[in-house]
């Protein structure tokens, strides 16, 4: 857990850590030179598991992120943010996914979204399986940095973090991509907080440029024919039927990622393409499902006789 002035919220986020299920591991928590009471907040608890590493100067998230996985001295590194909340059972989910599949290298998990004040506001869909998470990597980031799980080892062999400006998440997983299966466990297992003076939010801009020229590596790697079928799509997400407003969610995430393929075909020239996937935007946005789809079905028709 990387800490930088984050004592608002960090006694939440250390307490879900120290509070799991699954009690074996060692919490190193790199303060990066923080001024406020995040250190003194950080001392004054007396759990053994915990290993507190100072800089007196801020150094970055980058260089804190790496040094933590060098300190680690586990096969298995769990990342966590300092203004997130993981559930009670988070480590022992994730653990088990590994222990059942010796071919993962990451594992992260669905997303419940709160804001500065810990309201739940929204729900973050993620794709389950490695084939679809790979797919996507051509177009988004499907993996929530701070819910992640990996392999130490194979995050040293594809040399760790590299400096793409708040987007070094998303670079990292498109490199372990190519050394294991990667998997999202299809339920919440992390209160990922929407905060306004996170760095996320205060270098968006930056992110999304980096964020394109990640996307856009990725995509070459499938030629201008793209990754997958648009009919495929629908079916790399679980049904989440047993989570509060859940579907509503996911029709927008379905959406958004629509979108995001009809401008990176667009980009090629695949009109035809594009405007399959915006239609496919526009179906699963709409409130109107079932007089929709047909339409849709019909507009699907035309173009594969065309």
């Amino acid at each position: 857990m990387p800490v930088y002035n984050a004592d608002k919220y960090l006694r939440d986020a250390i307490e879900s850590i120290l509070h799991q299920t699954y009690s074996n591991f060692d919490f190193i928590i790199l303060d990066d030179g923080s001024t406020d009471n995040s250190l003194e907040l950080i001392r004054s608890y007396n759990d053994p598991r915990i290993r507190l590493v100072r800089h007196e100067e801020n150094r970055g998230l980058v260089a804190t992120l790496n040094e933590g996985v060098n300190l680690a001295e586990t096969d298995l590194i769990a990342r966590m943010d300092a203004d997130d909340i993981s559930y009670p059972d988070r480590l022992e989910k994730q653990v088990a996914a590994f222990e059942n599949n010796s071919e993962l290298v990451l594992v992260g998990s669905d997303i419940d979204i709160i804001d500065d004040q810990g309201k739940l506001i929204s729900y973050g869909p993620k794709p389950a399986n490695s084939n679809a998470i790979k797919r996507i990597l051509s177009v988004i980031c499907p993996i929530a940095h701070p819910t992640v799980v990996f392999k130490k080892e194979a995050v040293l062999k594809s040399g760790g973090y590299k400096n793409y400006f708040v987007a070094e998440d998303y670079d990292l997983w498109t490199r372990l991509a190519e050394d294991g299966e990667l998997a999202n466990i299809p339920v919440p297992l992390l209160k990922y907080r929407i905060n306004t003076e996170g760095e996320s939010i205060r270098k968006s801009g930056i992110q999304q440029m980096n964020s394109r020229i990640i996307s856009s590596r990725e995509w070459e790697k499938y030629g201008d024919a793209g990754p997958a079928p648009l009919e495929k799509w629908h079916e790399i997400w679980p049904e989440k039927k047993h989570l509060t407003n859940a579907r509503s969610n996911e029709t927008i995430f379905y959406a958004n990622l629509h979108r995001e393929f009809a401008r990176c075909y667009a980009e090629r020239k695949q009109l035809k393409t594009a405007l399959e996937h915006n239609l496919a935007a526009i179906y699963w946005q709409s409130s109107l499902r079932g007089g929709l789809a047909d339409v849709y079905k019909t507009i699907r028709s035309y173009f594969n006789q065309s």
